[in-house]
């Protein structure tokens, strides 16, 4: 259960990272 949590968190920690890669290239981009 607990090993459950511990990769739900990963899962969610790495959907922020690649919405702050997808920014700061959109920004690239843009700028």
């Amino acid at each position: 259960m607990q090993y459950a949590s511990v990769e739900l968190s990963l899962d969610y920690n790495y959907t922020i990272v690649r919405f702050l890669f997808v920014i700061s290239n959109y920004r690239k981009l843009s700028f």
